[in-house]
């Protein structure tokens, strides 16, 4: 009974360490952060038009390899970005990115950018294993000429030819085409 319960306090101590060894470990990664600069949330951009994408991010540490890319409308794959940073070709402090007519435009109505941001850890030459992943989206509006709608309503059928006048010796009648006269 007295071994059982010093095991208590043992796994206690244990998984308390564990939680601060993590927290301490990651908390550098919370410092981590992705924006897209441009365009704006709700910002308007013609129908069919490719446009630019401009952000910034900040490393989360110097043990990580961070990189950037984005996607429209939810059309894959990712995008990569171009790191701008004064730093070098592998600076993502501020990046860009050209929509390409081939990949994407702005739609008529609401479009979603989203940037991902992916840092692998120094070890992970090929970029497979990201040990943090961040996201950022913004909402456009695709604004333009909306396509000629046409209308389910049928054309009226064409109206009847007006009464004529018959002269028939005495009285003038007017009479609709169709109708019949009981004489």
């Amino acid at each position: 009974m007295l071994a059982n319960a010093t095991r208590k306090p043992l796994l206690l101590v244990i998984l308390i360490s564990i939680f601060f060894f993590g927290v301490a470990s990651s908390s550098s990664l919370a410092y981590a952060y992705l924006t897209i600069t441009s365009p704006t949330e709700d910002q308007q951009i013609p129908v069919g038009s490719a446009f630019h994408i401009n952000g910034t991010s900040r490393a989360a540490n110097g043990t990580n390899h961070c990189v950037v890319a984005v996607i429209i409308n939810a059309i894959r794959p990712y995008q990569k970005v171009i790191p701008v940073g004064t730093n070098g070709t592998n600076d993502y402090t501020s990046w860009q990115f050209i929509s390409d007519p081939n990949y994407a435009t702005a739609k008529l109505g609401q479009n979603k950018i989203t940037a991902k941001y992916s840092c692998f850890p120094n070890s992970d030459i090929n970029n497979k294993l990201p040990n943090y992943v961040k996201y950022h989206s913004v909402n456009i509006t695709g604004i333009g000429q909306q396509p000629q709608q046409t209308s389910s309503i049928p054309p009226s059928p064409p109206s009847p030819p007006a009464a004529s006048t018959k002269n028939t010796g005495g009285n003038i009648v007017n009479e609709p085409k169709h109708s019949k006269i009981i004489k």
